[in-house]
């Protein structure tokens, strides 16, 4: 009996998901038939990476994968790269709807990337925002030129999105899009869970970003959230968005820059994050400032934590502490800060089930066994209280380039020429990393 007639499709996709990457293990399957031939090697495009300028628009993207049968509903992973991070003169260009075509055209697509790109922003009509994709799930962006309004009138278009990233987005001219009573802005009904807002735009990422989102998109549905907090000055768009987005959330990351100085003004900035509204918060990370490569001394970027421990929810469960020492170098730069008053204020979140300190070197300066080794000496010595409780974890990493940071390398690539106009050569499967 034919296994093709009995067995839905969805079982077929699983099966070829496991083992499309080991063809003997597929052909002896016993649930397998030869008519899975061409669904398996169309399951090498599960995840795509695109770059400039072999990719000279998403529209050509978008014509390929309407004049070619089969491959765009298995696409799960797209990366579009526009430029490399090496100051390369070339760059994509792309638009609201171009975006929103592209991804729409892929029934499939669970993330998208989008790195290296001029973002166009132009007033679009209500068309536009009509929902594009019902499967996008994960949004990321990485150095980008654009308005905060572009990438919302973009983000409106998938209902289905829980997750949105930014790093290293800065901001074009006109940054503030001017009202237009005959086309209204439309709130879109997105239930994002997880937002992370990196650094970028000359200081005023913040400024610019949170409110046009809390006017675009709900925020009460937040349940992870990361903010990059670049200097000191208080940023009163923050305590705005957080009296919205404050009570659900079960996740806060806050990264704190070079430039954070301990002073009235980083107080302030600290009460701006709403710690007491957090209810619900669980876990949070903060990366507190300064390294060897700055005059920031750590002891002054440690003392953040005397202001923001006493602020935070008795539901903490996980606290995670990151700072940027040579394991060489603690105790001349963290001896006198004091131990005993960090040490009773963790203490006193009796749900607390564990606290890491994260470690990273400018350098391997030795090796990674030794400096774990070192740093969880060192801090076992100072946090007797926690460290009697078993509470204590230790991360060491070696410092990663920025610009290999948070980039995904996608398994398989593909290709599309562009010689001045649309290539449609047909599809190679001779190769482990087909091309288009």
């Amino acid at each position: 009996m034919s296994t093709q007639r009995t067995l839905p499709p969805e079982i077929h996709d699983h099966i070829i998901d496991y083992l499309h990457d080991d063809k003997p293990a597929l052909a002896n399957c016993s649930l397998t038939t030869w008519g899975w031939l061409a669904t398996s090697r169309f399951h090498m495009f599960r995840v795509i990476k695109l770059s400039y300028p072999t990719i000279h628009t998403l529209e050509t993207f978008t014509e390929f994968l309407h004049s070619t049968s089969g491959i765009a509903g298995y696409i799960r992973d797209l990366s579009v790269l526009g430029s490399d991070s090496k100051g390369s003169p070339m760059q994509l260009t792309v638009t609201v709807s171009g975006i929103a075509n592209c991804v729409g055209a892929l029934p499939g697509l669970h993330t998208f990337r989008l790195s290296g790109a001029w973002w166009k922003d132009g007033r679009s009509s209500s068309q536009e925002w009509l929902p594009r994709s019902y499967s996008l799930k994960r949004f990321e962006l990485q150095r980008i030129f654009t308005t905060p309004h572009a990438i919302f009138d973009t983000v409106s278009c998938f209902p289905t999105l829980e997750s949105l990233h930014t790093e290293c987005v800065f901001w074009t001219s006109p940054v503030n899009r001017p009202s237009q009573s005959n086309h209204p802005v439309p709130i879109a009904e997105i239930k994002l869970q997880e937002l992370t807002v990196g650094s970028g735009s000359s200081y005023n990422m913040l400024q610019r970003f949170l409110p046009v989102m809390r006017e675009r998109i709900p925020v009460s549905h937040l349940r992870s959230l990361s903010l990059d907090f670049e200097q000191s000055e208080p940023c009163k768009e923050t305590d705005e968005f957080m009296s919205y987005a404050a009570l659900h959330l079960e996740s806060l990351h806050l990264k704190f820059g070079n430039n954070i100085m301990m002073n009235s003004m980083t107080e302030t900035l600290v009460e701006n994050i709403r710690f007491s509204s957090c209810k619900a918060l669980r876990v949070l990370r903060v990366d507190l400032p300064g390294d060897l490569s700055s005059e920031f001394h750590p002891t002054e970027s440690w003392s953040l934590l005397y202001l923001i421990l006493p602020q935070l929810s008795p539901t903490i469960q996980e606290l995670t502490i990151s700072h940027k020492l040579d394991p060489n170098t603690l105790q001349a730069h963290l001896g006198d800060l004091d131990w005993n008053m960090v040490d009773d204020l963790i203490s006193g979140f009796k749900d607390l089930r564990t606290l890491t300190v994260s470690a990273e070197s400018p350098s391997a300066s030795c090796s990674r066994d030794i400096a774990k080794a070192y740093t969880s000496c060192f801090f076992e010595q100072r946090l007797l209280k926690l460290h009697k409780r078993r509470l204590l974890r230790f991360e060491y990493n070696t410092r990663v380039l920025a610009e290999n940071r948070n980039v995904p390398e996608p398994t398989y690539y593909a290709r599309i020429p562009y010689n001045g106009g649309h290539s449609r050569r047909p599809l190679s499967l001779a190769s482990s990393k087909p091309t288009l």
